[in-house]
């Protein structure tokens, strides 16, 4: 038996090697990093993500709606908004889990539904649902093999599609969906040598998923596997998997049997930002697992890898976390931590992090580029450089319309002002033409943003960068929290002013004093 655990572990490992680029290399560095507690008393079960602005949780435990959030502006959180109810009627959920939180936007699946609610948060944290997609259920004649169903709907940002575990054979792990939740493709091979039914491949092989622009991350629970995918030419292709720990296992009876006296895990949480992957692991033996001890069913110690695969480094955390989310500029890691009680506490992200992700050291006499030295975009800076894109696929950038004033219209699909304001924001373009032109700007997926322009008649210029709310996003850069938001730039492409939030004429007013202040 022994000698079998360890010819499947170096076969699995000369796999890894092959297939990966540079995914097992050692860390560069490690840090220990020092937690700040919240004074927030949770469950156990609590789920985390966040959103440009802020803390999403999600509860069964929660009073008045098992959906909170909380601003993460400024030192301390603040309780906004509560939403959700659990039940059997229409608008209730039956099993609500919260898979993934891009923009302003977070996603609720209800595995027994197979739906996905999409729940907006305002510029106040208050959360109202947008849409509600369903799966259609799989369908089987007698005598044909059952199909099992899809779950954890999470989106790829930048794509107006979803990916969701699907499990079911060795070359069918994962489901790429349409906009509506309609199946495109199966895809993803499985990492073990050796046959699985559906029903072993989802009690073996079930694990975490992370996505950031048009890239989908993968780890298994218990295996130590991770793989990537992007999305390209319309379909899912691998780029890198890799073992980062030996697996000592072998399949048998339908089911993988792990050798748990070598064997490492679970795996507890995966999350992702613009450039990186953290991965919260139990880096002790499978035998010493207890989810009733505190050290043993949580981890402090987090994986952090690159996007092309390199271990780049391993934080070493002063507590015991079940789950972890990264904020959307990378600056800090938020966790579920029980010291004694579960509470959400925090972590600084070393500035290492904080910057490009480009491999360089700390210690590095190069400087970072001008475009990372100015994190966000403010009144008197340049515009940034920024590709933009219109509904045609053409490129254009804020610099190529120097000479004339732009009101720039930071937009969503989902944003009831941005709607009220469309006809003012018409009435200047049409009026002011010859010296104000006026660019839409939307960080909506391309098939939902398209849409929305269609339905909503805009026809001046309208625009997305296509990378939804990432470190990299033009909203970001220009610290859009909230939508509406219009920014006002000088015909030399200086910022000059910025507003939040409509109100009527309050469009008009802002241009007119800016258009009239610089004639002065």
């Amino acid at each position: 038996m022994k000698k079998l655990f360890i010819a499947l572990a170096a076969a699995m490992s000369l796999c890894a090697v092959c297939n990966l680029v540079q995914g097992c290399r050692q860390a560069e560095k490690e840090y220990r990093l020092t937690h700040r507690a919240h004074d927030i008393t949770l469950m156990n079960d609590v789920q985390i993500a966040v959103t440009d602005s802020f803390i999403v949780l999600v509860s069964a435990f929660f009073e008045n709606g098992f959906c909170r959030t909380y601003s993460i502006k400024g030192g301390e959180l603040e309780l906004c908004g509560s939403y959700g109810s659990i039940g059997g009627g229409a608008a209730e959920y039956r099993q609500p889990v919260l898979t993934f939180a891009s923009g302003s936007t977070f996603g609720i699946n209800d595995i027994n539904e197979m739906t996905l609610t999409l729940v907006n948060i305002d510029a106040k944290g208050k959360m109202s649902a947008s849409e509600r997609l369903k799966a259609d259920k799989p369908r089987t004649k007698t005598g044909e093999d059952f199909i099992p169903n899809d779950t954890r709907y999470t989106l790829l940002p930048g794509t107006g599609r979803y990916v969701s575990l699907f499990l079911k054979d060795s070359a069918s792990m994962f489901t790429l969906s349409d906009s509506r939740l309609q199946k495109e493709c199966r895809f993803g091979d499985s990492p073990v040598v050796g046959n699985l039914s559906w029903y072993g491949m989802r009690n073996c092989l079930n694990g975490y998923m992370a996505t950031n622009e048009k890239k989908f991350f993968f780890a298994t629970e218990d295996l130590p596997w991770l793989a990537t995918y992007s999305l390209q030419d319309g379909a899912m292709k691998k780029q890198w998997e890799c073992f980062y720990r030996t697996p000592y296992y072998k399949v048998s009876n339908d089911a993988i049997q792990y050798d748990k006296e070598k064997s490492t895990g679970p795996l507890k949480a995966i999350c992702a930002d613009s450039h990186f992957l953290y991965l919260l692991y139990r880096d002790e033996l499978l035998s010493s697992y207890d989810w009733k001890e505190i050290q043993n069913s949580c981890s402090n110690k987090v994986l952090v890898y690159s996007h092309d695969g390199e271990h780049v480094s391993t934080f070493y955390l002063d507590c015991y976390l079940k789950s972890i989310a990264v904020s959307a500029n990378g600056k800090k890691l938020y966790g579920i931590a029980r010291i004694p009680e579960y509470t959400l506490v925090e972590f600084d992200l070393p500035d290492y992090f904080t910057r490009t992700g480009n491999g360089k050291s700390e210690n590095s006499e190069e400087k970072p580029s001008l475009h990372l030295q100015n994190e966000t975009v403010e009144i008197g800076d340049i515009v940034p450089n920024i590709a933009l894109y219109d509904t045609l696929g053409n490129e254009h950038h804020l610099q190529d319309f120097k000479g004339k004033y732009l009101l720039l219209d930071f937009w969503g699909s989902n944003c009831g002002p941005c709607m009220k304001s469309i006809p003012e924001l018409k009435s200047i373009a049409d009026a002011m033409g010859d010296k104000v032109e006026v660019i839409s700007i939307s960080s909506d997926a391309k098939s939902v943003w398209k849409m929305a322009s269609v339905r909503h008649g805009i026809g001046w210029h309208n625009l997305n960068d296509l990378r939804g709310s990432t470190q990299d996003g033009i909203c970001t850069k220009f610290n859009v929290e909230g939508l509406p938001t219009f920014v006002i730039v000088s015909p030399d492409g200086i910022v000059l002013d910025k507003m939040r939030g409509y109100a009527e004429d309050a469009v008009i007013n802002l241009v007119n004093k800016n258009v009239n202040l610089q004639r002065e």
